[in-house]
C-alpha cells in the first residue's frame, strides 16, 4: 500500500540584495519532500532553485512545486503542515502551511 502524497504551493520573496537558493525542504509531517519543476508536461525532481536578489519564487501548478510523500496523517482542509525550507545562504525557515482544497489553493496563486 502506498502512502498518501500532497502538493504544496507557496510564494517565496527574497527581500535581500544577494540572490539565494532553495536547497532542500523537509517536513515532520511527511517521509520526504521533493522539489519539482515542470518541463515538457512532466515533473522532474530538482536539487535547487535560485531566487534572484529582490526576486520572487512562485511554487504553483505548471511550474515549480513541492510534493510531500509518505504523509504521516490524513490531511484535511483546516489542518496545517510544517515545512522547513533550507536556503543558501540563510539557513532554515520554518513555515506553517494551511491545508486547503486543491481548487482553492490554485485560484489564489499567481501562475508561472
Amino acid at each position: 500500500m502506498t502512502r498518501a502524497e500532497a502538493s504544496a504551493f507557496l510564494v517565496i520573496d527574497n527581500a535581500a540584495d544577494p540572490p539565494v537558493a532553495l536547497l532542500d525542504v523537509r517536513s515532520p509531517d511527511a517521509d520526504s519532500v521533493v522539489t519539482h519543476a515542470m518541463a515538457g508536461g512532466r515533473m522532474h525532481a530538482i536539487a535547487r532553485v535560485d531566487i534572484p536578489a529582490r526576486g520572487r519564487l512562485v511554487l504553483a501548478p505548471g511550474g515549480y512545486h513541492l510534493m510531500l510523500r509518505g504523509l504521516h496523517r490524513r490531511l484535511v482542509a483546516g489542518d496545517s503542515v510544517t515545512l522547513d525550507l533550507l536556503f543558501d545562504p540563510g539557513g532554515v525557515l520554518e513555515v506553517r502551511a494551511p491545508v486547503v482544497r486543491y481548487t482553492d489553493a490554485v485560484s489564489g496563486l499567481p501562475h508561472p
